[in-house]
């Protein structure tokens, strides 16, 4: 274990050089939602079911210009804009899109009376951006016919999971609610580790502290030695994370090394992310790394 540290001090010292040039059950979030620059207030707050960010739709359809009809009988919803027709019906994992049947992450629900529908189903669905900024717990949505400037961002010390800078072990073993793996400690650098789902993939989620301050975090992908990848199969295993990834901290700086590494960079107000696809020994490591700037 000693010698998983030192490696893995090895690796924030490294990328930080690079960035220089839930468990089943729906939790409530206090996420605050944006769309095309203004805040949208709900009666329920969004909450995160599986992973998948579900929000009140009337009030969100009603900001995004979006005419709908609710079925009460059938508990169906049918929206419609311009030429984009869309139905979706509580309980339900189907959903139309002008006739096409698309399978959704989670149903829509009702919670405390509202009907509560999939985030990103709806910015697919309707041609709209969708940004969640996961260090300060806001979410951005603009509409395909938005042409305005972009929200600036609120500034804080949020690093991951609505873990601060700084927190010491002790409080980030307390909000963390993923399940512990074990953690470790050597010369005032401490490390945690957790198991999860990350990205529908079995994840690792490592800590890393110094002087008991948190300065770092990171997902392991893929935790156990995979074998070598080709340059096309590590360009596909980056695809699918990078697409993954932009939906949670938007659009990021993509760039490759040797034939042996793919990494995509977001330089964020209050953290560093480097998404990083590489083989090394014989092994293919993908990693999301956060750290503090």
């Amino acid at each position: 274990m000693k010698q998983f540290i030192k490696i893995f001090i090895s690796i924030v010292i490294i990328l930080v050089g690079l960035t220089l040039p839930t468990k089943s059950l729906a939790a409530s979030t206090t996420a605050k939602v944006y769309v095309n620059t203004d805040r949208i207030q709900f009666d329920v707050n969004p909450i995160i079911n599986n992973g998948v960010t579900l929000v009140e739709f009337r009030s969100l359809f009603e900001a995004l210009n979006i005419s709908f009809e609710y079925i009460s009988s059938s508990k169906i919803i049918k929206a419609q804009k311009g030429n984009l027709k869309v139905q979706l019906q509580i309980g339900s994992k189907t959903a139309y899109i002008n006739g096409n049947k698309v399978t959704l992450d989670v149903a829509a629900k009702t919670v405390n009376g509202r009907t509560m529908i999939p985030l990103r189903f709806v910015g697919e669905s309707t041609g709209s951006t969708v940004m969640w900024h996961g260090n300060v717990n806001e979410i951005d949505i603009y509409s395909s016919d938005y042409s305005g400037q972009k929200r600036v961002v609120s500034a804080g010390k949020m690093a991951l999971r609505g873990m601060e800078w700084d927190m010491s072990v002790n409080e980030v073993m307390k909000k963390e609610t993923a399940e512990f793996m074990y953690s470790d400690r050597e010369f005032g650098q401490s490390i945690l580790a957790y198991s999860l789902t990350k990205y529908n993939q079995d994840t690792v989620l490592y800590y890393y502290f110094e002087n008991d301050a948190l300065v770092a975090a990171m997902y392991d992908f893929i935790p156990y030695e995979t074998l070598y990848h080709s340059w096309n199969e590590m360009e596909s295993i980056h695809d699918f994370f990078h697409f993954q990834a932009s939906a949670e901290l938007g659009t990021g700086f993509y760039s490759t090394d040797d034939w042996n590494n793919i990494w995509t960079t977001w330089d964020q107000p209050t953290r560093n992310v480097i998404l990083t696809v590489d083989d090394e020994d014989y092994y293919t490591s993908a990693t999301l790394t956060f750290l503090k700037p």
